[in-house]
């Protein structure tokens, strides 16, 4: 039972650490036979939303306001995706970013649970709006992350200037950290795929499971510590844009 008045969530000015003990679950307009945790918002003064999509038999997703892209990762169940007269099942794993104005629906015939990330898309230049794309994390090619070898980075959108964000999967071995405590103009939204560790978040360490959602605003110090297993997140960032706009 959870202990009166305790919660392991944080809200800090440059920060949020939101953790399933504080969870509260609400639909968004559109949605059917589902509910959302909203972990990350414009509220926190983040540029994106992030939220954690519950859907039940027949559950669907509303649908994107005009202008806004959408990135989906699946965690449990499966999710069908149509765009026009395509039809693609996402299963465990399974991920797709819809760019701007491309009219689609996620479905599900159970139980799933999925990772939602909505921004206003950014244009650069004359350079055209990015494609659709859709793969699964366990078919993308593990690459070391620059600094710690020991630490698998998979990239799960294209690097492309197109894209005004980078969405990836890094998986620490027991005991590994980041190379050097960071920072920097992007923000991030993390969600913790599997394990535990310890995360630095501007002053203050956090211990971290699977299941918990961190946003970090520009320039908060931030580092990580694996525990005793294997641990690993997905997290976004914005990419490819001057900081001005």
């Amino acid at each position: 039972m959870q202990r009166l008045g305790f919660t392991r969530s944080k809200i800090r000015p440059n920060y949020t650490l939101h953790t399933p003990d504080a969870f509260v679950r609400a639909p968004l307009p559109g949605m059917r036979n589902a509910t959302a945790i909203v972990h990350i918002s414009p509220h926190l003064g983040a540029k994106f939303t992030q939220y954690t999509a519950e859907l039940q038999a027949g559950g669907e997703l509303g649908v994107l306001p005009t202008g806004f892209s959408r990135f989906v990762y699946v965690h449990g169940g499966s999710v069908r995706l149509t765009v026009g007269t395509n039809q693609r099942t996402l299963q465990s794993a399974g991920y797709a970013y819809l760019p701007p104005g491309l009219s689609h629906t996620l479905t599900s015939d159970d139980v799933a649970r999925l990772t939602v990330i909505e921004k206003p898309y950014v244009p650069l230049g004359e350079v055209p709006a990015p494609d659709f794309v859709i793969g699964n994390a366990s078919e993308v090619l593990v690459k070391p992350l620059p600094g710690e070898d020991r630490i698998d980075l998979q990239t799960l959108l294209p690097d492309h200037p197109a894209f005004d964000f980078a969405v990836n999967v890094m998986t620490y071995p027991p005991g590994v950290t980041l190379p050097f405590v960071e920072i920097h103009v992007m923000e991030h939204g993390l969600v913790m795929l599997q394990g535990e560790g310890v995360y630095l978040l501007n002053e203050d360490h956090h211990a971290v499971k699977a299941g918990d959602v961190i946003y970090m605003a520009p320039y908060c110090p931030q580092w990580f510590t694996s525990s005793n297993g294997v641990s690993g997140y997905l997290i976004y960032k914005d990419v490819n844009r001057h900081p001005h706009v």
